[in-house]
């Protein structure tokens, strides 16, 4: 098992952040959703190579067939999706490491004021405490 990594300053995570955004942001290719699968069809005595586009839509499962000429582009497609997802998936990621660097700064960072960080005022200046009172 990893010992675990060192989180980043907060600056260096906001950083990353930006990147990981500006690289999602860049984005322009097309994208298609869905598998691929080739399907032979015969009709008559002549046999014909056909693919099987296969996606999900509204939880349901939709397929279509498409001629060859098509699949080239619904490949490439489905190509820059996994381009895309791995592009979402660090920008994930980069905010993941900020929610964490954020949630476990040091007590100064958090806004908790200690008695150091207080000037001029120590703990024995702070007014006496009354006892409570029991009935």
């Amino acid at each position: 098992m990893k010992p675990p990594a060192q989180l980043p300053t907060v600056t260096r995570a906001l950083r990353a952040v930006a990147v990981a955004r500006a690289m999602l942001a860049e984005w322009r290719a097309p994208v298609c959703r869905g598998h691929l699968y080739p399907l032979r069809i015969r009709r008559g005595g002549k046999r014909y190579l056909y693919y099987a586009w296969e996606r999900c839509v509204g939880g349901r499962r939709i397929q279509r067939t498409v001629r060859l000429n098509q699949v080239e582009r619904i490949a490439a497609g489905i190509r820059a999706m996994a381009g895309l997802q791995a592009r979402l998936d660090s920008y994930c990621a980069a905010c993941d490491t900020l929610a964490l660097v954020e949630v476990t700064g040091t007590p100064a960072e958090d806004g908790k004021k200690t008695a150091a960080s207080r000037p001029g005022r120590t703990r024995a200046d702070a007014p006496a405490r009354r006892p409570r009172r029991r009935n």
